[in-house]
């Protein structure tokens, strides 16, 4: 996800499991706000961007791609 969840806390300082709920609150608030034609693949597509970018350490342009 390109857009930050917390811009006003550096979130490696929060706990992991803190952060993958924050990460699943934004993504249903993207869900909702954004009424995607097919749910199961944006939901899918911003998980993996997260990972890539946080968890995975990916350099930019070597993503994983969703189907």
């Amino acid at each position: 996800m390109s857009k930050p969840i917390t811009p006003t806390v550096e979130i490696s300082t929060i706990p992991f499991d803190d952060r993958v709920q924050l990460v699943h609150e934004e993504i249903q608030r993207r869900k909702q706000e954004t009424m995607p034609e097919n749910p199961g693949h944006f939901v899918a597509r911003l998980w993996i961007s997260w990972l890539n970018k946080n968890f995975l350490d990916v350099p930019a342009g070597q993503e994983v791609q969703s189907c």
